[in-house]
């Protein structure tokens, strides 16, 4: 676990994620940039104390080359102090799992779209709330190295959905756009939602069965009902938006 929890700190977290998002803020000069590398000094410094007991050698060249303050500085790793505790910023903590999972989400949309890596395609955001869509105003930049996106355009709560789009679900409350002119194989795409509305016209027709059941009300837990109703309204949701995709997409054959 503990071989596996720092890997995940090395890869995913520092290489994968922050040195990704701090791309754009290290083109400029300032404040930001400053913080950025003060971040990723201290989570260096402290990712080798961590892995220090099984590599040694490694760890301790790698430690010599940090741009440490010298009254900070212990004389070898295997006598510097080990990290204790960890610093909390919850709300920070949560605002990058969404940006994270928001990336994620749009990677993926753009791989199953056949969009080439280098592409840079002009994609949109929306949030359900206020909050979420400052959060994305805030941190556009982020979205668009993760991505490797070109123009992001972030939209309001409520704001009319552009036209020559395809829409992808980030989750209940976050929404992605891709532009589709320049950037998405039609036909490929039809398939492949031809292929999604099977799986989900199934999906649908298994959660009706169970809920026509007789005496459903009085056979099934209450919260079980619930879960169906939740998975039937999610499942009706989708199957028209990939309805509405399909459609959109035949004006451009």
């Amino acid at each position: 676990m503990m071989t596996q929890g720092i890997y995940d700190f090395w890869y995913k977290e520092i290489a994968a994620i922050y040195l990704e998002s701090i791309k754009p803020v290290m083109k400029t000069d300032g404040p930001a940039k400053t913080a950025a590398l003060n971040t990723l000094y201290y989570c260096l410094d402290a990712a080798l104390k961590l892995l220090s007991p099984t590599m040694p050698y490694l760890t301790e060249e790698l430690y010599q080359r940090l741009p440490h303050i010298p009254s900070q500085m212990a004389k070898s790793i295997c006598i510097a102090h080990f990290p204790e505790g960890c610093m909390s910023f919850e709300d920070a903590e949560k605002q990058m799992e969404t940006l994270t999972l928001t990336a994620q989400k749009i990677r993926s949309q753009l791989a199953s779209l056949g969009v080439a890596s280098n592409a840079k395609p002009t994609i949109m955001l929306q949030g359900a709330s206020e909050d979420v869509y400052q959060m994305f105003c805030a941190e556009k930049l982020v979205i668009q190295a993760q991505v490797k996106s070109g123009e992001t355009i972030i939209l309001k709560p409520g704001e009319k959905e552009p036209e020559g789009v395809l829409k992808g679900f980030v989750n209940e409350s976050i929404f992605s756009f891709v532009k589709i002119e320049g950037a998405v194989d039609v036909k490929t795409e039809i398939n492949r939602l031809e292929k999604r509305a099977a799986q989900l016209n199934k999906q649908l027709a298994g959660t009706k069965q169970k809920m026509s059941i007789p005496n459903y009300e009085q056979k099934v837990p209450e919260n079980v009902r619930a879960k169906n109703q939740v998975s039937f309204d999610e499942l009706t949701n989708e199957c028209a938006e990939v309805e509405k995709q399909m459609l959109l997409l035949t004006k451009y054959l």
